[in-house]
């Protein structure tokens, strides 16, 4: 069982894992709980969620986007967008 008091290094190493598989429902209560108390590992979960979003624009059309009707210069603002974090 885990510990309340788990360090942020654990955590991150789990929320990292936890992109490919999904852990149990008691795990993903104990890590949300972690999240909500910790901003830091919070920021480095919508980080990896980011890296992610850009990874599915990199290798295709992310959640099926009609991207259709846009030129490609919108397309690359897009992307630029997505690697400099939506700033």
């Amino acid at each position: 069982m885990f510990s309340w008091m788990t360090n942020c290094q654990r955590i991150t190493e789990i929320v990292s894992e936890a992109m490919d598989n999904p852990p149990p429902i008691h795990r993903r209560v104990w890590i949300w709980m972690h999240l909500v108390m910790c901003g830091h590992c919070s920021n480095f979960r919508r980080q990896l969620d980011l890296l992610r979003a850009a990874g599915c624009w990199e290798n295709g059309n992310p959640d099926g986007i009609d991207t259709d009707g846009l030129s490609d210069e919108v397309r690359q603002r897009i992307k630029d967008a997505i690697r400099s974090g939506c700033r």
